[in-house]
């Protein structure tokens, strides 16, 4: 009988992911340049780039901690429906709110959810490790070997 390799639950989540990620970073790729296209300021451009990387700064530390003690299916989904009802905020300010400052707040909105993302799965595969890899020769092996 032939065994299955991936389940559809699987599949299905990793699908999301996939769509998830590849959206993310659709956005944090088209934002700054909008910016830049609208403004004309490469200066602009440069500052708002720099100022969107600081929840990443601070909330490394943090988003450790986090991603240990939140349930990792919940995470996942609260993070995408933040993200998507933040660009839905985003079009429905667009044209009323001044560029500059809601688009600096989305970006800077959107890190720190990356940064979540980032450290759950780094926290994820760090955890799996030790059971994929093989044990790393002892010590004395080692000296063996020289």
């Amino acid at each position: 009988m032939k065994q299955q390799v991936f389940s559809r639950d699987f599949t299905l989540v990793v699908i999301g992911q996939i769509i998830s990620l590849f959206g993310n970073a659709i956005l944090h790729f088209a934002l700054p340049l909008y910016l830049l296209r609208e403004t004309g300021s490469s200066a602009l451009f440069g500052v708002v780039t720099a100022c969107s990387f600081l929840p990443m700064v601070i909330l490394s530390p943090i988003g450790g901690a986090v991603a240990d003690r939140v349930n990792k299916r919940s995470m996942m989904a609260g993070l995408d429906f933040f993200t998507a009802g933040l660009i839905l905020m985003y079009t429905l300010i667009w044209g009323l709110a001044p560029l500059v400052p809601v688009t600096v707040a989305c970006l800077m909105l959107l890190y720190a959810v990356t940064v979540v993302r980032k450290v759950r799965r780094q926290h994820a595969s760090s955890g799996t490790s030790p059971r994929v890899a093989p044990p790393p020769p002892s010590p004395a092996y080692q000296i063996i070997l020289l």
